[in-house]
């Protein structure tokens, strides 16, 4: 991931004095379950691992840092996409 969110995000982040994680999605950059893309490990790709791996992520920090705020997922076109989809399968994750 080439760096924290930038732009509009950045500044509500800075304005609500608020800690802005970036995601890489599995197989997208350097994520690449079991270290290939052979079309059998292609399986894992899908927005149901996608928004699995969001929870997980979720869970995991909040559990190593002690953190109590809410998480905002947010993002456009496919992010964007996968935001609304994660508000919807975890609603219990998301403000």
């Amino acid at each position: 991931v080439g760096g924290p969110p930038g732009g509009y995000i950045a500044s509500l982040g800075q304005k609500r004095n608020a800690l802005l994680i970036q995601l890489e999605h599995r197989f997208y950059g350097e994520s690449l379950p079991n270290g290939n893309v052979d079309t059998d490990n292609l399986k894992l790709l899908t927005v149901e691992n996608a928004l699995a791996d969001l929870a997980s992520f979720i869970d995991w920090y909040t559990a190593e840092h002690g953190t109590t705020g809410q998480w905002f997922a947010f993002g456009g076109s496919y992010p964007g996409a996968l935001s609304g989809w994660f508000r919807k399968v975890y609603p219990e994750h998301t403000a």
